[in-house]
């Protein structure tokens, strides 16, 4: 039988829940003054996940963020797509990638690394192409974890896999969680859709090239794109410049996450939709992923996976405590 559930360990006494169910990190559990604290948000019972909204700590695919209209055109045909997000179609569809039970490949379980896998036929919540999807999960001793998304199709389709985990770090709520992003621009939206090409992050609330709380940014909303959205659920173009894409630094616990990636985006998503048992603001997403719409967009980078060819993305979570 498939265990629903695997947990990493490293030397340092870190642990990491992960979950059968939409191949997911269920718990980041790290020592601090003798007690486990866990760095991100999660339910209290495994079940609870199977009916998650939120998309806590999932592997979200075939394609995370919204696709304009829930369409696109490819090979002179269109294909219709699960509209689950006011008419788009948002993190691969209805039952995607995140709702989904994933298969732990058990040659490859270890105390430091596991690895998820899912095959998702063609027309797939309307998706062409038959989809091998792997998700490898590495924990080593210097407190990072590392995950590595791989996927192969036997026809042209449009993958943009990411993980959706809520960080707090240990903190009550986002405004005591400071942020550095390592971006110049960013994407407006409109309905979660980017309406024009990407616009300057200086000189605007957008801007976390210099570290900044959460908090602060949050408190006033006159700038429209934040008004409309009560908040940040934009995706900035990360800087091919820095080898870390982001910081996030806790003001209470002093726990510090550093993300490195190879993607060229990260949404940012201070988690204003969250609903009870949660709540508004409690706990903010930093999403590793290629652009929104990007099989809409040819001015963007290409999602376009095709027969022969392998998707391959990875990302890191370096979690460290600083003196306070």
């Amino acid at each position: 039988m498939n265990p629903v559930r695997h947990t990493l360990k490293n030397r340092n006494g870190m642990e990491v829940d992960l979950l059968a169910s939409g191949a997911r990190i269920g718990a980041v559990r790290i020592p601090v003054e003798g007690r486990m604290l866990d760095m991100i948000l999660g339910y209290d019972r495994i079940e609870e996940y199977e009916t998650d909204p939120f998309y806590l700590g999932a592997t979200v695919g075939r394609v995370c963020n919204r696709i304009n209209n829930a369409s696109f055109k490819l090979g002179g045909q269109t294909f219709s797509l699960s509209r689950n997000s006011g008419g788009h179609c948002l993190h691969g569809g209805e039952s995607g990638f995140s709702a989904r039970q994933w298969s732990f490949v058990k040659p490859m379980l270890s105390t430091t690394e596991a690895v998820l896998a899912l095959i998702s036929p063609s027309g797939d919540q309307g998706f062409p192409g038959r989809v091998c999807a792997r998700v490898r999960y590495l924990l080593d001793d210097d407190n990072r974890l590392t995950i590595e998304f791989e996927a192969t199709s036997d026809a042209p389709t449009p993958i943009n896999l990411c993980n959706h985990a809520y960080f707090h770090l240990g903190e009550s709520a986002v405004a005591d969680l400071g942020l550095q992003l390592f971006a110049s621009r960013y994407l407006p939206v409109e309905g979660g859709i980017p309406l024009t090409r990407p616009q300057p992050v200086a000189g605007s609330p957008f801007d976390f090239t210099s570290p900044a709380w959460v908090g602060e940014r949050l408190a006033n909303l006159e700038h429209d794109q934040l008004a409309s959205n009560s908040g940040f659920d934009h995706c900035y173009l990360l800087s091919a410049q820095h080898s870390v894409s982001a910081r996030l630094r806790g003001r209470h616990h002093g726990i510090e996450l550093e993300i490195c990636t190879d993607q060229p985006g990260m949404q940012l998503y201070t988690g204003q939709y969250l609903e009870p048992p949660f709540r508004p603001y409690q706990a903010l997403c930093l999403e590793a992923q290629n652009l929104p719409d990007a099989i809409n967009r040819p001015d963007f980078p290409s999602s376009l996976l095709t027969p022969g060819d392998l998707y391959r993305r990875r990302v890191s979570y370096r979690f460290s405590r600083t003196r306070r």
